[in-house]
Parts: structure tokens; C-alpha cells; sequence
């Protein structure tokens, strides 16, 4: 069983009647600040634990610097408020991505705002605003709490120290919402850190999946990761697309590499890129998916993610992990899962095929599923030694 560990902290909202309202996500000794730890956060929100463990269906509010209101990333949220402190200018030049932002399902609570600079255009983007009684003062928070100016928005009091401060703003104010070590203390969130690699994969494959496809978008994606970075642009020097030019960036190996051929070449990257595994293996994961493909180009040519479901039949080795967890976050589709996890369907059978071979299990081969004409034993070694010179010239 693996080690769970700590992913980041959370610290809860209380209504005047002492129940929770919300959580407050933090890391271990502050508030999510830096671009990385705001992508960090909600990627493992949703990808490292299940998220209702968490949110236990209330509102989650994490805190960032307006400066990173760019890097939060576009998930399948709900309940989530996003909450910064931010001039009236940070607030205009935001504009844009706030609005995005908020189309998206997001929500918006200011933090300790200078509330006589900001107008009611400004004020519009927020639903909620988090004033610290340690900041302001018990005069302060009562004068803003019945400000007409702020009367569409949620309060929220931080930093509560004393319960007098609480018996004080309870007492001559609407304020219902409270948070600060006074009333709880923040609770450590364990869970199984998802390797870097689904993330990555996951967000790749729907870009090139996508209508709209853009190869910036895809690039800017990809060079999240630096390895991976890395191989993309190395493939470019392989004999199949070597040319006598240099490439300067990811988007222009993409441009060289093309969209058809790309999906099976950024999962051959990222196995690569995997730290901690021989050689040799990347060598035999790649050899399948070529041998995969091959018979597959044989026996139905229509038919699409073979090199893929080659490749990926290696993923329990590469990250000691079972396959169906593995393919639970991957956009594949249901004929190459199911290939994978069962070798069902067509390219289960092929997948079959070439497992057996690989391991010399030759009499173990049924051809009554495919056209004997194009199969033979004969055939199979020879694909089987192409995929082997294939892997070769690409020097892994």
C-alpha cells in the first residue's frame, strides 16, 4: 500500500452558529501565493484524492496573489472561490481574465481591499470579502460591515484571536462567517500523489482532440514540463523527420512533427521521461508500440490508437500502479481501454498478439480472428523486427 502524504491544508469557516460553512485551503504554514502552488492546489484537488473527501460539499475558498489570477486553471469546478487582494487598478487590468474566469463557474472574494478606492464596477466582479479583525480592528470591521457600498457582499472575519473580538462583531453587526485558530485549527489533507505524468497526458490528448486545435495552446502545455520538452524536441532529429534545420522551441517540433503523428509521440516522451527505470525498458515500450501499430496498419487500417495502446500497455511497469487507476484520468477511448485493460475488442486482440510474441509464446497465437492471407508467422517476425530497427534509429 503506498505512503499517503500531506498535500496541503485546510482550515474551516464557521457560521455564528458554530457549523461549517466552508473550507479555507492553505499549505502548511501559509496561504497559496506562488503561480505553481495555485495549478498545484487544484490539480490535486482533483486528481491526487476524491474531492467530496475534502469539500465535504461546501464551498472552498483558496487564496492567491491577483498577479497569478492568469495560472488558475480552467477544471471542472463548482463551489470553488478564488480570493486576492487587488488595487482598483490590478482589479481593471484583471478585467478580462476575471470575467473568463467567471464563466468558467469560478467565484471571487476580495482580501483586505481598500474599500473607499474601489467603485461599484470594481466591487461587481466579488461575492465575498475576507477582512482580517487583526488588520482592520473591532471599529473598522463594524463600519464596513454596515456600509452601504459592501451590502451585496459576503463578509468573512480572519484572524480571530479572542472570542470578544467574535462576541463584539456578532453583537453589532450581520456577520456571519468566521475563520482563525480561535474557532479550529488547520487539518493536514493526505492522499496519493498522482505522478506528474496524468496531468500532463490528460491535458495533451484533449488539445489535440479538440475542434479548435491550436498548436501554441498544445506547446505552451508540453513546456510545463522540461523533460518532456526535451524528448519533443529531440524526436525531430530521428531519421523518419530529420531535417537540415534547427528547432528553436516545442511549437516548431510540433509543426515538424504534425498533429497525426503527435499523440503517439508525446506518450512515447513522457515514458521516457519517467526517472528511475532502465533504459532497455523505454527501448521495449516504444518496440511494441511500433509492432502494435504495424499490425494494426495490416489487419484494419481504419482503425486509429494503436501506437498508443502499445505504448501504454507499459504503464503499470513504469509506474507500479494498476491499469485501470491508470487509465481512469486518460481521455482514451472505450475500444483502447478496453484493449488494454482486457484485450478486448480488435486492438485487444492485436495487443494479444503481440504480447505473445514478445514473449515466445508463438504456439499460444490463435489466427482464426484475422485474415490467414495476411498473417502468418512469417509476417509476424518480420513487423517484429522492424519495430526493433524503428526504436533503434530514434537512438532513446
Amino acid at each position: 500500500m503506498k505512503q499517503e502524504t500531506v498535500l496541503f491544508a485546510r482550515q474551516a469557516i464557521l457560521d455564528s452558529q458554530y457549523k461549517i460553512y466552508a473550507f479555507q485551503l492553505l499549505l502548511a504554514h501559509k496561504s497559496l501565493h506562488q503561480k505553481s502552488e495555485v495549478s498545484a492546489i487544484l490539480t490535486s484537488l482533483f486528481l491526487d484524492l476524491p474531492i467530496d473527501s475534502v469539500t465535504e460539499h461546501k464551498p472552498i475558498f483558496i487564496d492567491i496573489d491577483i498577479q497569478n489570477i492568469q495560472s488558475v486553471p480552467a477544471l471542472p469546478i463548482n463551489n470553488i472561490i478564488i480570493c486576492f487582494h487587488a488595487t482598483r487598478y490590478e482589479i481593471q487590468e484583471a478585467a478580462p481574465f476575471l470575467q473568463n474566469l467567471l464563466l468558467g463557474g469560478y467565484q471571487f472574494g476580495l482580501i483586505n481591499p481598500d474599500v473607499e478606492a474601489l467603485t461599484e464596477e470594481e466591487l461587481a466582479f466579488f461575492r465575498y470579502i475576507k477582512l482580517s479583525a487583526e488588520s482592520y480592528g473591532m471599529t473598522n470591521l463594524v463600519e464596513y460591515a454596515n456600509s452601504q457600498k459592501l451590502n451585496k457582499l459576503h463578509f468573512i472575519i480572519t484572524d480571530l484571536c479572542i472570542k470578544q473580538q467574535l462576541d463584539k462583531i456578532t453583537k453589532l453587526t450581520k456577520i456571519n462567517l468566521f475563520s482563525g485558530d480561535l474557532l479550529n485549527i488547520r487539518e493536514d489533507v493526505k492522499g496519493n500523489k498522482v505522478p506528474v505524468y496524468k496531468t500532463l497526458v490528460s491535458k495533451v490528448l484533449m488539445l489535440i482532440d479538440s475542434p479548435l486545435v491550436n498548436l501554441g495552446d498544445i506547446a505552451a502545455t508540453i513546456e510545463t514540463d522540461s523533460t518532456v520538452s526535451y524528448k519533443i524536441i529531440k524526436l525531430t532529429k530521428s531519421a523518419m523527420y530529420y531535417r537540415n534545420f534547427n528547432i528553436t522551441n516545442v511549437q516548431r517540433a510540433l509543426e515538424v512533427i504534425g498533429l497525426r503523428d503527435l499523440a503517439k509521440w508525446f506518450g512515447m516522451a513522457l515514458l521516457t521521461s519517467v526517472d528511475g527505470k532502465p533504459d532497455c525498458l523505454y527501448r521495449m515500450a516504444i518496440s511494441r508500440a511500433f509492432f502494435t501499430q504495424s499490425l494494426a496498419t495490416l489487419l484494419c487500417p481504419k482503425t486509429e490508437g494503436a501506437f498508443i495502446t502499445g505504448l501504454f500497455s507499459y504503464l503499470p511497469v513504469f509506474f507500479n500502479e494498476n491499469m485501470e487507476n491508470l487509465l481512469k484520468d486518460l481521455p482514451l477511448t472505450a475500444e483502447m481501454n478496453e484493449a488494454l485493460m482486457h484485450h478486448n475488442g480488435l486492438l485487444g486482440k492485436i495487443l494479444n498478439v503481440v504480447c505473445l510474441y514478445e514473449s515466445g509464446q508463438w504456439h499460444n497465437i490463435s489466427f482464426s480472428g484475422f485474415d490467414n492471407k495476411k498473417l502468418n508467422k512469417e509476417k509476424l517476425k518480420d513487423m517484429y523486427i522492424d519495430s526493433l530497427n524503428k526504436t533503434r534509429e530514434l537512438k532513446f
